[in-house]
């Protein structure tokens, strides 16, 4: 699993020379098209870019949010490898982890995909509200609905968008 992992590291970061933006973009910069082209983007997408390829060569890949970080973990010959996404996937080492821990770092709790994905459409949410693209803000509820039916702040808000752009047959049914 580790050589799988190195050669996915390389590709991703040195061949394709993906890398992190330090700031907030727009919008525009948080779309695929764009990451794809740029081969820059927000931290969180380039994460759900790079489990994608991991699952493509069958690599088990978990996320561990930490202060500041994002840790990514998997098993190798029945020991735990953990590595800094952030700083081009570089392993961390027992000092670095034992750092992670004292800063309160929760190893134990996993992301799953579901709220990668979640959390990256709650990043386009608050980027479409900024720029007041309601009729996209409408859709990106849409999605959050359908992955958090039971949120129902998500419900108001899709409702709010539909309203706001003069759909009141949509802000109906957005409640019901």
């Amino acid at each position: 699993a580790q050589e799988r992992f190195e050669i996915l590291k390389s590709f991703f970061f040195e061949a394709k020379q993906f890398t992190p933006m330090a700031t907030k973009p727009k919008l525009d910069k948080f779309l695929l098209p764009y990451i794809l082209l740029s081969r820059s983007g927000p931290p969180e997408i380039l994460l759900l870019l790079f489990i994608g390829l991991a699952r493509t060569i069958n690599l088990n890949l978990q996320v561990i949010r930490g202060p500041e970080r994002t840790i990514l973990k998997f098993i190798d010959a029945g020991k735990a490898i953990m590595c800094d996404f952030q700083n081009q996937a570089q392993l961390l080492n027992t000092e670095e982890i034992i750092e992670l821990i004292n800063q309160g770092c929760d190893f134990t709790k996993i992301l799953d995909n579901k709220e990668l994905l979640t959390q990256y459409l709650l990043q386009i949410k608050t980027q479409r509200l900024r720029e007041r693209s309601l009729v996209q803000f409408y859709k990106i509820q849409s999605y959050l609905v359908h992955h958090q039916p039971f949120i129902l702040s998500h419900l108001v808000d899709r409702a709010r968008a539909a309203y706001a752009v003069g759909d009141l047959v949509k802000a109906a049914d957005a409640i019901v």
